[in-house]
């Protein structure tokens, strides 16, 4: 005492030293205690659904439970009660696990505070002690807690209503000094419960400790299928914890199907799990490239090859319907290059799609299936419906009647069925029909149909009467279908009233190409064209559309114009000539020609200026009266040209064959009546009695139907035939004729006797025999049976001559009659004499002249060549 009194000084310096020391230094830092940061929480992502044991309920992604059997002596007993329920002690490894303990205690309302663990037992000690391999390295302790008392060892949370703040109490409720109201927490032991994440579409599976859980949900339908994600279940001495849900490992889902696609054994397929690989094949879908499609279109002959899938049937079919519609707008998108690796879809997904939906019609239900790029319609109907005429039409519904031209309509003859099905249930008896609407086309193409150059105009329908094949229907019989045209169908008009448009019904034939498919025509007729809408006569039942070709003779078209403007020109100058020369036109085999001349200059004008039809948007009614007045017209003047030139050949009869003394009194008088009045009468005939049917839809002449067939055709064959008589009968008489003390040789009258054939066969309109053949090339509904419409050779010849015509006649009647050169050759030498010339020149002039004189007779055939005469 008396040292410790000596040095008093010294003690109380170390003491403030001491306190000093810690106050300012830090050495042992004083503050108010733990507080739970409010953003505790922050990056906690919720599951949808947490599902704990029986007993246990969900704080966060954790299950716990508070013990009922209080008061608890000791910590001990406490872990023991824990231990029977298949748990432990609650653990907090970190704020945010703290605060999920915190946030169970509100929910459950525990006063005062709950059982977390045990302290260790040294004075000094802030070490929570659990009862597992591990001490906790996190702490939370209240202010100026933990207490250095050795007896108070349990260690509670939220002391004194502190979120989360840990006191160290006395566990033994004997002689203490809080009351004994202390509940403890358990927490499930060493396992994560299962959780869900709908709007992530994934959920993990109770886990243990210490291990990665796989999602429930795979990448794909595929057996061995990779899962969507992992996640690690956190060991923590006697519990465990989900690691956070932004470490989840997501899989590259992409990838792992393509794998799935390439290595997958169609033998696998089941009908216990095809719908959900077909289920999966929509998403492979969006990944496969040309060289993994033929995987996928294996996958699937895979799946509608199972018979045994009736209760899935409809689910099966709507995942293999939203396949093929996925791939027809990936195919769709590389054509436009959106898509960075392209498709090309086959025609063999048509077949897929059919028999899956055949396989769906044995259900005996009706259905509807729509996409973006087609819809199927499934009907079972009585078979009796089929006794009379029934139609169906595609409108925004299906209908079973007809709703107008903006839809396709199909209308099936009257007892179809009774013709094709032999016995069967009766009447009664349903029959199941499908009706596919393809508005995208995508699929009904490929290599060759690409390389056609004819585009598909509408919409493709298929039709197919399960189990009953509807084929070599008579002509009386036929399927009307009819299809309104598409204007944006690839050509370049985008008007379906172009004179270069061409429209032929057509069906796709899976059999073309060696099995690849294409369009083709049989079995299949164009009835009608108008504006919008074209009518087909269809004798089978398949895929049918309707393809547009471009005419291919553009080339010839602008050759057959030039020539009839320069015919014109040709025309009006023999015309002029004919007007001019008196002598010449008193000439009754002139007045014959003149005539015959001013009905082809008639002809060429109004077929150059009505041809084509001139479009009245907001006058339809006009468009139609202008365009069958151009049809008449050029009806008439053809008419007339044919006539003129039987008169013509008459008289080349009378002339050469009957020789003199044939004379029919007042010929030009019934000549004109002929060759002006009759083409009249046929014409008016025509127009009073098919009118309505005059003029087709994509030009201003004559359509395939009575006028042309009945009127035209025949009356030009007649006359073309009597003109075909006597052209024969004069060139032999022609050739067969002697010259009497000619000077030339046999190859001069040889070459000139042909010469004179080809003249007057080109008269008497000898080049409408080309006309009349190409008429071979020609179907029942005015369509042209050659490759893909191409004009054949007597088309081009008969457009040639017919157009050249008028050039012909101005050759024959005036460039080679002497009387038309002689007005140039009198302006010639005016302008000669007229001009101040030397004395040499004038002597050259003089033989020049003599010289020129000799060069036109020489060049002139002879007054008694018979072509002069004509």
């Amino acid at each position: 005492m008396e040292f410790v009194f000596k040095h008093r000084f010294l003690f109380l310096s170390v003491l403030l030293i001491s306190l000093f020391g810690r106050t300012v230094c830090g050495s042992d830092k004083i503050d108010d205690g733990y507080h739970l940061p409010a953003d505790y929480n922050a990056s906690y992502y919720p599951p949808t659904s947490v599902y704990c044991a029986e007993g246990f309920s969900p704080s966060y992604e954790q299950c716990y439970r508070i013990l009922s059997d209080w008061p608890l002596p000791t910590v001990e007993e406490a872990h023991e009660s824990c231990t029977l329920l298949n748990g432990a002690l609650a653990e907090a490894k970190d704020d945010f696990t703290n605060g999920a303990i915190y946030a169970f205690t509100e929910k459950v309302g525990s006063p005062n505070g709950t059982i977390i663990g045990a302290k260790c037992k040294k004075r000094r000690c802030k070490k929570l002690i659990t009862f597992g391999s591990r001490d906790q390295t996190y702490k939370a302790w209240a202010f100026k807690e933990p207490s250095g008392q050795a007896n108070q060892l349990c260690v509670i949370t939220n002391f004194r209503k502190e979120p989360g703040a840990w006191n160290n109490v006395n566990c033994n409720c004997i002689n203490s000094t809080y009351p004994c109201r202390f509940q403890a927490v358990c927490q499930t032991r060493n396992s994560c419960p299962k959780v869900e994440f709908a709007d992530q579409g994934l959920s993990f599976n109770e886990t243990t400790g210490g291990m990665v859980a796989d999602s429930l949900e795979k990448c794909s339908g595929f057996p061995n299928s990779a899962p969507k994600a992992t996640r690690r279940c956190e060991k923590y001495s006697l519990t465990a914890f989900w690691e956070p849900f932004n470490g989840i490992n997501l899989t590259n889902c992409d990838e792992e199907n393509v794998k799935q696609l390439e290595k997958f054994d169609r033998a696998d397929v089941t009908s216990q799990n095809a719908d959900e690989i077909s289920q999966s094949l929509i998403n492979v879908t969006g990944l496969v490239d040309d060289i993994n499609l033929h995987d996928l279109e294996e996958t699937l002959n895979a799946i509608v090859a199972l018979n045994d899938t009736k209760d899935q049937a409809f689910e099966i079919t709507e995942n293999v319907v939203s396949v093929i519609d996925k791939l027809i707008e990936r195919s769709e998108e590389g054509e436009a290059e959106r898509d960075p690796t392209p498709i090309t879809v086959t025609p063999r997904f048509i077949e897929i799609l059919e028999k899956q939906v055949t396989n769906l019609q044995r259900n005996g239900s009706n259905f509807t299936i729509e996409r973006q790029n087609f819809r199927i319609k499934g009907l079972h109907i009585p078979r009796r419906t089929f006794t009379n005429k029934t139609t169906f039409s595609l409108g925004k519904e299906f209908s079973q009647e007809a709703t107008g031209d903006d839809n396709v309509n199909i209308t099936f003859p009257e007892g179809l069925l009774q013709t094709l099905v032999k016995g069967g249930d009766g009447n009664d008896a349903t029959v199941a029909l499908t009706i596919i609407d393809y508005s995208n086309t995508v699929l009904f193409e490929n290599e060759r149909s690409r390389q056609r150059k004819g585009k598909i105009a509408s919409s493709v329908v298929g039709i197919t009467f399960e189990g009953i094949s509807v084929r070599n229907l008579t002509k009386e019989t036929p399927i009307v279908i009819t299809f309104p045209i598409e204007h944006s169908s690839g050509t370049t008009s985008s008007n379906n009233c172009a004179s270069n448009l061409s429209y032929t019904c057509s069906f796709w034939d899976f059999n073309l190409d060696n099995g690849n498919g294409d369009w083709s025509s049989e079995g299949c007729e164009t009835v009608d064209v108008t504006k919008d809408v074209v009518t087909c006569h269809c004798f089978h039942l398949t895929n049918l559309s309707v393809l547009v070709h471009e005419s291919t003779n553009r080339a010839l078209q602008f050759i057959s114009k030039i020539g009839c403007a320069l015919s014109m020109v040709g025309l009006a100058i023999t015309i002029a000539f004919f007007f001019f020369h008196r002598k010449i036109r008193s000439k009754e085999s002139m007045k014959i020609q003149m005539n015959m001349c001013i009905a082809f200059l008639f002809f060429y004008a109004v077929f150059l200026g009505g041809i084509e039809r001139k479009p009245f948007p907001c006058d339809q009614e006009l468009e139609e009266i202008i365009c069958t007045a151009s049809a008449a017209l050029i009806n008439y003047f053809a008419l007339s040209s044919m006539a003129w030139m039987c008169v013509e050949a008459l008289h080349m009869y009378m002339l050469f064959v009957r020789a003199t003394g044939s004379v029919i009194p007042r010929f030009l008088l019934f000549a004109r009546m002929f060759g002006w009045g009759f083409p009249a009468a046929l014409v008016t005939a025509s127009l009073a009695r098919w009118y309505d049917d005059y003029t087709a839809e994509s030009y201003c002449f004559l359509a395939w139907k009575g006028p042309l067939k009945f009127i035209l055709l025949p009356f030009q064959g007649l006359m073309f035939t009597f003109n075909a008589v006597c052209y024969i009968l004069v060139a032999l008489r022609l050739v067969c004729s002697k010259e009497m003390g000619s000077t030339k040789s046999a190859w001069q009258i040889a070459s000139r006797r042909v010469r004179n054939a080809v003249a007057i066969a080109s008269l008497l309109g000898m080049s409408w025999a080309f006309g009349f053949i190409s008429l071979v090339y020609v179907d029942d509904t005015g369509k042209t049976t050659t490759t893909h419409g191409a004009p054949n050779i007597f088309d081009v010849l008969f457009c040639v001559t017919l157009s050249m015509k008028g050039i012909i006649v101005f050759v024959l009647f005036c460039l080679r009659r002497e009387e038309f050169w002689e007005p140039w050759r009198k302006v010639t030498d005016l302008v000669s004499r007229t001009g101040r010339v030397k004395d040499g020149q004038c002597q050259q002039y003089i033989s020049n002249e003599g010289t020129t004189t000799n060069l036109h007779k020489s060049s002139l055939p002879s007054s008694g060549d018979s072509t002069a005469t004509v």
